[in-house]
C-alpha cells in the first residue's frame, strides 16, 4: 500500500523473530531499503515485535506519520484491528472481548472480529466491526478519527437468522438453522459456507482439539447433496470421510489439505506446533487417520496445482496413494505448473470451474450442455 511519500510503500513479509518467523509489516523507501514498522529494539515495547503476532492485512494509511491501520492475529483463535500510530501499536477491537454480549449469551463474541471502514468525512470514520465467535456473532458500529480516537459508540445489531440473496436475478431466501431445525426442516438447498487456510474460524481450535464436531450427523435428502470446496478443503475431506456417502454423494475438492505436515508452516505450526512427533498431526492427517473406505461411497473428485507453494501438491499425492491402495476409485484432475489458486490465465481458471460443474452434473446423473 503506497503511502504519501513518492517511490514509498507499506506490504507484508515474513520476518525472522528469534527462532520464529511472523508476517510483519515493513516499509520500503524509493532505494528498495526495507525497514520494520515498528521498528525493532529494546527501547519499543510493540507488540508485533515483542510477541509473536502475525500481521494478516494492511487495512489503512493516512501516510507514514499518521496511523497504519493492520489486522493482525494476537492468539491463533483471535483476529483483531490494530492501529500504530508514531509506531505504537494498539489494539482497537481486543476491547469488545469484554463486553456482554446483547444477544445474552455467556460466550464473548468478539474473539474473531471482522472490520471495515466507511469514511464519514475528511477525518473521521465509521469504524463497522463484525464479531463472528465464539458467542452469537452481533456487530458494532463506532466512530473514529483519524488518529485513532473513538469519537461515539452508533450501537449494534444481532445478526438476522434469514436474509436474501439475489443471484443471477433470482432471490434465494436463506436461513441460519440450528441442528434440531436442521432434523426436521424440509429444504431444497442446503449450501455449507466454511473458511478455511490462514483464516481458519473462531470453531478451530488449537491443535484441531475441535475436529470431532465435523462429524455432526445431518439428516438430508442425500440423493441431490452434493459439496465442494477450494483451498484448503480439511472440512469437506473430513465430512466425506465420516459420512460414508449416507449424506454426501458426490465431492470435489480442489487444493485438498490431506495432511498437515504438506502445509505452508506459518499456518500449520500456527495451529499445530512444531513438534510433528506428537499425535497431534497424525490424528488430524485425513490419509493417516481417517477412514478411507468410506470414500468408495462418494463420488469423489481431487483438483490441484503441481506449483502449490500453499498446500503442497504432495497433499494430492499422498490422498491418492492412499485411496488407491484402499481400491477406492476417484477422479482426479492435476495443473501442470499452477499455484495454490490455479488461475495464471482467465482459460485455465474457467477449466476449473467446468470440471467442478461437470463432476458434480455427472454425479447427479445429468448431462453437461456448456
Amino acid at each position: 500500500m503506497a503511502t504519501d511519500t513518492f517511490g514509498e510503500y507499506f506490504t507484508i513479509l515474513s520476518r525472522q523473530d528469534g527462532d520464529d518467523s511472523f508476517w510483519r509489516v515493513v516499509n520500503v523507501n524509493k532505494d528498495g531499503n526495507i525497514e520494520d514498522w515498528p521498528q525493532t529494539g529494546a527501547g519499543n515495547q510493540n507488540k508485533y515485535v515483542v510477541s509473536d503476532i502475525s500481521v494478516n492485512k494492511i487495512m489503512e494509511v493516512e501516510g507514514k506519520q499518521l496511523p497504519l491501520y493492520t489486522y493482525a492475529a494476537p492468539l491463533p483463535s483471535q483476529r483483531h484491528l490494530y492501529i500504530s500510530p508514531n509506531r505504537e501499536d494498539v489494539c482497537i477491537t481486543c476491547g469488545l472481548m469484554d463486553l456482554p454480549n446483547p444477544s445474552g449469551d455467556d460466550k464473548n463474541s468478539c474473539h474473531w472480529v471482522d472490520t471495515r471502514f466507511q469514511k464519514r468525512t475528511a477525518t473521521e470514520y465509521i469504524i463497522i466491526a463484525s464479531c463472528r465467535g465464539p458467542g452469537v456473532p452481533v456487530t458494532y458500529f463506532s466512530i473514529f478519527n483519524v488518529d485513532g480516537m473513538k469519537i461515539s459508540e452508533l450501537g449494534n445489531y444481532m445478526q438476522n437468522l434469514t436474509w436474501t440473496v439475489y443471484l443471477d436475478n433470482n432471490n434465494l431466501q436463506e436461513q441460519l438453522l440450528t441442528d434440531e431445525e436442521v432434523l426436521t426442516k424440509e429444504t431444497n438447498l442446503c449450501i455449507f459456507c466454511t473458511k478455511s487456510s490462514a483464516s481458519w474460524n473462531p470453531l478451530i481450535k488449537y491443535k484441531l482439539r475441535s475436529i470431532f464436531s465435523i462429524r455432526t450427523k445431518l439428516s438430508i435428502r442425500s440423493e441431490r447433496l452434493s459439496t465442494a470446496g477450494a483451498m484448503a478443503v480439511m472440512r469437506l475431506l473430513m465430512f466425506l470421510g465420516y459420512d460414508a456417502g449416507n449424506t454426501f454423494k458426490c465431492g470435489v475438492a480442489v487444493a485438498p489439505l490431506a495432511d498437515w505436515r504438506y502445509y505452508d508452516t506459518i499456518y500449520a505450526e500456527r495451529y499445530m506446533g512444531r513438534d510433528i512427533t506428537t499425535d497431534a498431526y497424525k490424528k488430524a492427517s485425513i490419509v493417516e487417520a481417517h477412514p478411507r473406505e468410506n470414500y468408495a461411497n462418494v463420488d469423489y473428485t481431487i483438483i490441484h496445482g503441481t506449483d502449490d507453494d500453499n498446500v503442497h501438491f504432495l497433499n494430492a499425492v499422498a490422498q491418492q496413494k492412499s485411496l488407491v491402495r484402499a481400491g477406492i476409485d476417484f477422479k482426479a484432475e492435476f495443473y501442470a505448473d499452477e499455484d495454490h489458486s490455479i488461475r495464471s490465465t482467465s482459460k485455465i481458471q474457467q477449466h476449473v470451474y467446468r470440471k467442478i460443474l461437470k463432476n458434480i452434473l455427472d454425479c447427479f446423473g445429468y448431462e453437461w450442455r456448456n
